[in-house]
């Protein structure tokens, strides 16, 4: 701004200065032309260099140069700090910073000796969950003491947000977000929400809470009701050709859940979860023309250990960054059957399984081409899954395999299994800033199995291909996107344009 208002001198000295003058096509907003701005900048000081070179009256080599600066940092004094001044917050509110920030928490009444980097990460990590402000800080340097101070002043963020946001859709997956999050900060940090989905294939929510506190490291407790109705009975969302690979059921569940968790690095959390409630899946009967559907109710009790780490620039279409999942569950529980004709349930079974899935998608940037970038997926599962009292009632409580949006707004049975090895490769093609084309090839592995709902006989390889058009706006993600299944033929190809986050509920049963 200031810039734009006075006027600046460019005159230099001829004897002693190269001046590179071009005329740049931006207005002084556009940051998003940075990029491009500064490659002009290095193109046309390359094409001076001859000139800029005969100004050069001596040189050195690097060096030279090196030890110079090794000389001239030696002299500086260490960048230790062993005085932090944290104001402008409660007395609670200041302990808990103090507490993440880690200034005298493994010695009490002792400000402990703390390095550059790690001070500014332990700070970063204290605004980096959006709750706190701090003002621009305060370094200074003791020679007595040969150490630094820090002071700075924190504030706080309003407690008491509302969130809207949804999906639109060119099929049925329409969804409306709202959430309500209310959140209090002093010796823990303590939050309370709600959220709520709703659409005509998926309606989900939760309401629950999380405390957050330091003991020898950070950490959370959460606690949440959850629900979830995930109707597929209303078409096949999308198709442009006949329909093969999917099937029309609904399933629902209710369910109460319980997680602990602490972080192992800055971009990585270890988890440990309880979730129990039940679980419904309808689905038509065997008996041709039948009035209702056949339901079946799994009541069951789960816990999972889990490890996560994320580096994914974005939630949704992604284009740099890693993301990895590894789990184990164990899962036991009730089996219930009703027949379309029954008023009550006739059968009772008890069932129960362990598991093990390791998922991995990583965003690879090829050397030398900036407009190009690879990324790979990875998942596999194993689980000694048992038979339900239906095949139908089996095959929807096993894990499945959805690399792709779409592939998680139909129910597909053929990628369904107890145990599965997958992977994929994703071909990405930069058009514009925050737009991109990205191509998908992706096959799926699983163990054979002795029925088949479909009809046909049983294969165990299954292939996913899809082309996307995605443009990433400041409110989300606009995505184009032609998927097909299968490559014998031109069946289960499907087209859907998403403006927005589409959102998928958690399963009870973990996977």
């Amino acid at each position: 701004f200031m810039l734009a208002m006075h006027d600046t001198d460019y005159t230099l000295p001829e004897e002693r200065s190269v001046t590179i003058r071009r005329a740049v096509g931006v207005n002084m907003l556009d940051f998003d032309q940075a990029g491009a701005i500064m490659d002009m900048g290095y193109e046309d000081a390359m094409a001076a260099m001859p000139q800029l070179l005969e100004k050069v009256a001596e040189r050195r080599d690097s060096a030279y140069y090196a030890g110079r600066r090794e000389a001239f940092r030696a002299k500086c004094p260490p960048l230790v700090f062993d005085d932090y001044k944290l104001e402008g917050l409660k007395r609670a509110q200041r302990e808990y910073i103090r507490d993440f920030v880690q200034v005298d928490r493994r010695t009490p009444g002792i400000q402990r000796p703390m390095g550059f980097t790690e001070l500014r990460d332990n700070i970063f990590e204290v605004l980096a969950g959006g709750d706190f402000t701090m003002d621009f800080p305060s370094v200074r340097y003791d020679s007595v003491r040969e150490r630094y101070s820090f002071e700075a002043k924190f504030g706080t963020r309003p407690n008491f947000k509302i969130t809207f946001g949804g999906n639109i859709s060119s099929t049925a997956f329409n969804q409306a977000y709202i959430g309500i999050n209310y959140k209090t900060i002093g010796r823990v940090a303590q939050q309370l929400g709600a959220d709520l989905y709703l659409g005509p294939i998926y309606t989900w929510g939760a309401i629950g809470g999380r405390t957050d506190f330091y003991a020898w490291k950070p950490i959370f407790l959460d606690y949440s009701y959850n629900f979830a109705v995930r109707n597929f009975r209303h078409g096949y969302f999308g198709n442009v050709t006949r329909v093969r690979n999917a099937q029309q059921v609904k399933n629902s569940e209710s369910f109460f859940s319980a997680g602990a968790g602490v972080p192992l690095t800055h971009r990585s959390v270890f988890t440990l979860r309880l979730n129990a409630g039940h679980v419904n899946y309808r689905y038509d009967s065997d008996v041709l023309f039948a009035d209702d559907t056949d339901h079946s109710r799994f009541s069951f009790f789960g816990i999972r250990a889990g490890l996560a780490r994320n580096t994914l620039d974005k939630f949704l279409y992604p284009r740099r960054g890693s993301e990895l999942h590894l789990s184990a569950i164990y899962v036991g529980g009730r089996d219930k059957y009703q027949p379309y004709d029954a008023d009550r349930f006739v059968v009772r079974r008890t069932r129960q399984w362990v598991g093990a899935r390791f998922t991995w998608d990583k965003f690879f940037d090829m050397p030398g081409c900036r407009w190009f970038s690879l990324g790979l997926n990875v998942d596999a599962v194993w689980t000694n899954h048992p038979q339900f009292r239906t095949e139908s009632a089996t095959l929807m409580s096993m894990p499945d395999y959805a690399p792709v949006p779409h592939a998680r707004m139909v129910y597909m049975p053929d990628f369904r299994g107890k145990r599965f090895a997958a992977w994929g490769l994703m071909p990405t093609f930069d058009l514009l800033p925050n737009c991109f084309f990205r191509t998908g090839f992706y096959t799926m592995f699983r163990e054979k199995r002795d029925f088949n709902p479909l009809g046909n006989a049983d294969e165990r390889w299954h292939y996913i291909a899809e082309a996307s058009l995605v443009y990433h706006t400041p409110i989300g993600p606009v995505s184009l996107a032609l998927t097909k299944y299968d490559l014998k033929n031109w069946r289960n190809m499907y087209l859907t344009f998403n403006f927005g986050y589409a959102i998928f509920a958690p399963k009870g049963t973990f996977y």
